[in-house]
């Protein structure tokens, strides 16, 4: 073979390895960095609306306490939901929950419902309860000193024959712990001032709406105030004395009060029947 075109085919092969390491490196060098992805919040439109501060169960008259104002996405705000913006939020105390809610759920007007709207004294009732409505006047409903839910005894003062065929005035607490819903049409206490009322409405078991309904037929009712202090087991609802006289719970006779009315003396009896039972009952002390 010719020196010469060997010498001038390794140099040709030379240049062209040479060229393409070249080529290679500008390729590299020319490729473009990949830029770092920064994400960037884009703060989004909010509005404040009116949520539920605790659990809201079905039937819990709404204390300011229960709501509040909250920051909310603007987006995600209907017609439906309560904006601050122009709304009184003292509007929404006393009304009632008749759809349950959770901690911080948005309230809607349609969960809710006010006095003298439909429906709103079923709201009020708990499971299985009644309302029942008893006259009052400035002394039976304690001056006007009583209010929506305040719990109260219920006393019966009638006329009962002794043994001597006598009528004699007697006083009985015959209801216990009974939970008021409202006095006259007024279902609330915001503005806490007394008032006369001429009636106050009660919620009651089906049974206790029944003696009730006896004990307006019998005689006069009167309200006693129960104290805030007492224990959750009074509490736990409206209690009716079925066993009376076996219980002999607290009852006052005219004679114990007076001292110018004749004392029949504990060892004489008088009967009284309460449906198809009658009960021998001592008269002159208890």
């Amino acid at each position: 073979m010719n020196v010469r075109r060997l010498i001038l085919a390794v140099v040709a092969i030379a240049i062209a390895g040479v060229a393409a390491l070249l080529a290679r490196s500008m390729v590299n060098t020319s490729q473009p960095v990949a830029a770092e992805v920064v994400q960037v919040a884009v703060p989004q439109d909010s509005m404040d609306i009116m949520v539920a501060a605790v659990p809201l169960p079905l039937g819990r008259l709404i204390e300011e306490k229960d709501i509040a104002w909250k920051a909310w996405p603007e987006d995600g705000v209907d017609q439906n939901h309560i904006r601050k913006e122009g709304f009184d939020a003292s509007n929404l105390i006393g009304k009632v929950v008749r759809h349950s809610m959770v901690d911080g759920e948005p309230i809607t007007l349609r969960k809710l419902v006010g006095p003298g709207e439909r429906g709103f004294l079923a709201a009020v009732l708990g499971p299985g309860m009644r309302a029942v409505t008893v006259p009052v006047n400035q002394t039976t409903g304690i001056a006007g000193f009583i209010f929506p839910g305040d719990r109260v005894d219920l006393i019966l003062t009638h006329l009962v024959e002794d043994a001597r065929n006598q009528e004699r005035q007697a006083s009985e607490t015959v209801l216990y712990n009974v939970r008021v819903l409202a006095v006259d049409r007024d279902t609330n206490n915001i503005d806490n001032a007394p008032k006369v009322a001429s009636t106050v409405t009660l919620e009651v078991s089906p049974k206790i709406a029944e003696v009730i309904s006896v004990l307006r037929r019998l005689g006069d009712l009167s309200l006693s105030l129960r104290s805030l202090a007492n224990t959750e087991a009074e509490n736990a609802g409206p209690t009716v004395n079925t066993e009376f006289f076996a219980k002999r719970p607290s009852y006052t006779w005219d004679a114990d009060v007076s001292a110018l009315l004749p004392d029949v003396g504990s060892a004489n009896t008088l009967s009284v029947s309460r449906g198809a039972e009658t009960q021998s009952v001592s008269v002159g002390g208890q």
